[in-house]
Order: structure tokens, then sequence, then C-alpha cells
């Protein structure tokens, strides 16, 4: 892609993603989209997972991952690590990777923690794919590799993160094995959901908010809940999302069918009080008791 394509198409990204353009950049594929859905395999299986926890689709085991819509979360995909910005990096960590010897509420199941800069910036990998995650309050999200140096639970610094020489524990095993994985086209929606979290139409029709807020300030409805419970189930080619929180399902439904920062291929139709998703032959419910 030539520098000035390449540069519009990272403008136009941050200007929906809330991404530094300078991360955006690093972002955008050489095909010509902006690279929010383009990644490896292994991505896209880690990615999926996050998603299903994000949205609290877990059945076993125990997870905290759904709190991390908490925080303030602009999500960077790059085609073979995901680059996670915010201002608690160490607060986003302790929700993703365990630490010490406590296996009663697992993060992300086989997250490790392999290195740190000192500027918080932690590098994680997955152990059961081999992708990458990055978190970090470096929202320019460039990094210096010299500055970098393979975390120990040795290292002195307070905690003990689980690091890639521990092995799956029989808890992540068991989750691993027993919660069970969206199918393809539902996978696909739920990725690029938990990607746009902080996701916003730049003629300001609608707004993700980071499933918390209206960035918009539109007038909160008689139905908010603010403790942002959601739940995701289903099996086969049907799922089910709910949620008694922002953002409105009408918001969702307008980013995943935008022209530009959408996922090609979604359709929507009116379900009763709720709307189905369509993707290939899979198809994804979501409710909210808010609505518009």
């Amino acid at each position: 892609m030539p520098h000035t394509a390449h540069t519009a198409h990272a403008r136009l990204r941050a200007a929906y993603t809330g991404e530094h353009i300078t991360a955006a950049r690093q972002g955008i594929g050489h095909i010509g989209d902006l690279g929010l859905d383009r990644c490896t395999v292994p991505q896209q299986r880690l990615r999926t997972l996050l998603a299903t926890y994000l949205f609290d689709g877990a059945i076993a085991g125990t997870s905290i991952v759904s709190r991390l819509t908490h925080y303030s979360l602009t999500m960077s995909p790059r085609i073979d690590d995901l680059v996670v910005v915010t201002d608690c990096p160490t607060n986003v960590l302790g929700y993703l990777v365990p630490s010490g010897e406590e296996t009663g509420a697992i993060g992300l199941p086989g997250l490790r923690l392999n290195q740190v800069d000192g500027n918080e910036t932690y590098r994680l990998v997955h152990l059961p794919t081999g992708a990458r995650m990055t978190v970090t309050d470096q929202h320019r999200g460039v990094f210096d590799d010299a500055r970098f140096g393979v975390y120990t639970r040795d290292t002195g610094d307070g905690y003990r993160w689980w690091t890639p020489d521990v092995p799956l524990h029989a808890t992540e095993q068991h989750m691993l094995q027993f919660n069970p994985s969206p199918s393809k086209g539902v996978a696909a929606i739920l990725r690029a959901l938990a990607m746009r979290l902080d996701a916003r139409d730049i003629a300001g029709r609608w707004a993700i908010g980071h499933w918390f807020s209206d960035p918009l300030q539109r007038a909160t409805p008689t139905s908010f809940h603010d403790f942002r419970g959601r739940r995701l189930v289903g099996a086969g080619r049907r799922w089910h999302l709910q949620w008694d929180s922002y953002p409105y399902p009408k918001d969702l439904i307008s980013m995943l069918l935008d022209e530009t920062i959408g996922l090609p291929g979604v359709t929507a139709t009116a379900a009763g009080k709720a709307h189905d998703l369509h993707l290939n032959g899979h198809t994804l419910r979501i409710q909210s008791s808010v609505d518009r």
C-alpha cells in the first residue's frame, strides 16, 4: 500500500477506534482494509477466547475477564499481536494473568506474562495458541525492544505473575475443555465486538463507550443497570448475548453494518425485542434491557 494511502487508512481507523494514529498505522493491513479483523489463525483463536470470556460466556470455572470493562480499554489489534491500551495496565493485567498460587479465579486460561519494560508495558503469550498480547499505557504503541526484559516470578515487584514456564493448571485445562466455543460466524461477530470496545461514529450517530457509558450523552434510560451484567450462551450455529447496561443494541448494529468500520457480510433482522445478527449461516441474537 502506498505511504499516503496507508496514512489515510490509519487516520480513518483512529477516528473510529480512539487509537493514536501511530498505533493505528501499525495495525493497517496491506490489502486496503482497516486491519481490525485480519489476523493470524493463533490470533483469531486468542481473540475468540477473549471475547467469549469478556461477554461472560464461560460456564465452567470462574473467570474475572468480564470485569475488564470496568476500565477504559482501547483495542489496537495487529496481524500477530493484540495491543490493549489502558491508563491502568497493571490493574488490567490482574484480570488476565493469574498471580501467586491462587487458582480460584482464573483470568484468560493459558495466558502468561513473558516480558516487561520499565513503563508498565507487558508482553503476554497464550500457551495453547502461541498468540501474543501486549498491555500498555503507551498510546502511540511503539515499543523499544531494548527496554524489555524477561519477567520472572522472582523479579521482586510485589507480584508473582504466572510466566510461560508455568504449565496449564488443571482449572485452566477444565475451562478450555468444557466451556463451549462459538461457531465460526458467531466467533467472527464476537471478535469484531471485542476489537471495537471504544468505537464511535465520526458523524456522531452511534458510540459503544467501552460497554459502560454513552459518549453521546443521551438521556439515561430507566432500565439502565450500572452493574454491567452480561451473559453469552449458545451451541452450534445459534448464540444469544444479553446485557443490562450500555451500549444500545442499535449502536452495535450500526457499528457492525458501517461501511467503513463494520464487519463485512453481517446482516441484521429484528426478532421481537431482540435483534439477530447473521453471518455465513450463523446467528448471534443480541438483547439488552437498555434500548432506544
